[in-house]
């Protein structure tokens, strides 16, 4: 049977088969079996001194953005820095503790250790000289105080240093950084939270929620940066209809346009965007474009798309990426409102060897060259947003859609705080621990037990928050 051979066939060659006995006194041979060799694996890194190389080798000036904050708070009864509390709030994120309450037992288990070193690490990250840690409750205190819009400026500001000490000269395709724009929910309840909560009709239930249009540069190795926010909230009370993403996408562009001026940008949209407004306010900012083309967003010109395409089979290119069966068809010269694009499309197979159809419109030259790369390294990476951005920020520890608020202004600090947590440990998992995350953490669950882990018993040294020792270290983001 199989490769082995039966026991007649042994006896007549000769060959003696073993016995098993099992009688008293006598001892059954032992089968001998290779061990398997470990892989050698990268030794484990203190993840919290890392990350005070990370964050100080990529911004040196983090620090003084923290302390450039205002000061909102009852001069003469301030106990905390602001730049502690700032990373208070980090760590809440960096450790996936989930509420502010988890935080609290944190402090209170951290107090009563003999060396408090979750303490001593807040503040080294901080520069500050605390002697305990700040009550979940004042935290939250100083966040529904302070005016969303400052916190709003670092993570792009942050984006905007990787870019100029060309971190991201990889991300480009053709030259242009790949931004995406998309809504997500940060928070959802059957009553109403503030003023300012969307509202949606369910099934003769009325659903109150927050939106937020987010802007992300996208990297080949699925890290997502956030370059903007803009909440989609109803702040007009005599307004006859809601915020909506349409509405918001001019706010999120002009803010995006003012930070990254020069900025060669491609941006990758929903069909929802699919219409002349999005395509004229593109034009007016120089950004190139490529947009999810559907039968149901711009029906006669993807009807015209389909029926030209028939007609040009020169314009068709089959190939294979990763393994995987492509049909890539394009077709020029298509019009809509004014607007001329190029149509492309990618015919493929999922997982599950299912015929799989992709469509995008663009106003980008597109050839049998470069089409293989518009479609994978372009139109089809818009979902980095969605699974590397949203569902890891709402899924895998950061706990986006969790109220850490009822103030509608903390709400929004929280948000961006978070943006700024998610930046640092995506370098610092694609950075210094790139190689221990592949052979050891393995996880992010794994990554964030370890972390905190880290956080709260190994202390980070000093030269590990020193920019100035930092300048003359060197850390290459790799794909994990």
């Amino acid at each position: 049977m199989g490769d082995g051979i039966q026991a007649g066939q042994a006896a007549a060659q000769g060959h003696q088969l073993p016995v098993h006995t099992h009688h008293q006194g006598t001892c059954a041979p032992q089968t001998r079996r290779r061990a398997r060799k470990r892989k050698k694996v990268e030794p484990l890194p203190a993840l919290g001194e890392e990350l005070g190389k990370t964050v100080y080798h990529f911004f040196p000036q983090f620090r003084r953005w923290l302390t450039a904050l205002p000061n909102v708070r009852q001069q003469g009864k301030v106990v905390y820095n602001k730049s502690f509390c700032i990373w208070s709030a980090l760590s809440i994120f960096m450790q996936a503790l989930g509420s502010r309450r988890q935080f609290d037992r944190e402090a209170v288990a951290d107090a009563a250790r003999p060396a408090h070193v979750l303490l001593d690490n807040l503040n080294r990250l901080a520069d500050t000289d605390q002697l305990d840690i700040l009550h979940g409750d004042a935290l939250d205190d100083y966040l529904c105080k302070l005016p969303a819009s400052h916190l709003e400026q670092i993570p792009p500001r942050m984006v905007e240093r990787l870019i100029r000490m060309r971190a991201l000269e990889y991300a480009r395709l053709f030259g242009l950084y790949l931004i995406v724009i998309d809504a997500t929910g940060i928070r959802h309840s059957s009553k109403r939270h503030c003023d300012y909560c969307l509202t949606q009709n369910r099934n003769g239930k009325m659903l109150y929620y927050h939106l937020v249009l987010e802007a992300k540069l996208i990297t080949p190795d699925g890290m997502v940066f956030s370059v903007g926010s803009e909440f989609v909230e109803n702040t007009d009370p005599t307004a006859t209809k809601q915020d909506c993403e349409l509405a918001a996408f001019p706010r999120l562009a002009a803010k995006i346009k003012e930070r990254f001026s020069r900025l060669p940008i491609c941006v990758l949209l929903d069909g929802l965007y699919a219409n002349q407004n999005v395509m004229a306010l593109c034009d007016q900012y120089h950004w190139h474009r490529i947009i999810s083309f559907k039968s149901g967003r711009l029906p006669t010109a993807f009807r015209e798309f389909q029926t030209l395409k028939a007609l040009c089979p020169e314009n068709t290119l089959e190939t294979r990426v990763n393994g995987r069966y492509q049909r890539l068809s394009w077709v020029s010269d298509l019009e809509h409102e004014g607007h001329r694009f190029t149509g492309f499309d990618c015919l493929t197979y999922n997982d599950d060897l299912e015929p799989t159809y992709f469509g995008w419109l663009t106003d980008l030259p597109v050839t049998v060259r470069n089409v293989t790369q518009l479609a994978n390294h372009g139109g089809r990476k818009r979902w980095t947003i969605e699974n590397e951005g949203f569902n890891n920020q709402k899924n895998q520890g950061y706990a986006l859609e969790h109220a850490y608020s009822e103030n509608n202004n903390a709400i929004k600090n929280y948000y961006f705080i978070l943006q700024i947590a998610h930046t640092l440990l995506q370098l610092l998992i694609h950075g210094p621990v790139a190689a221990a995350f592949k052979s050891v953490i393995g996880s992010m669950k794994n990554f964030f037990r370890r972390f905190a882990d880290s956080l709260c018993h190994q202390g980070i040294p000093h030269q590990a928050v020193c920019p100035e020792h930092l300048r003359r270290i060197q850390i290459r983001l790799a794909p994990t």
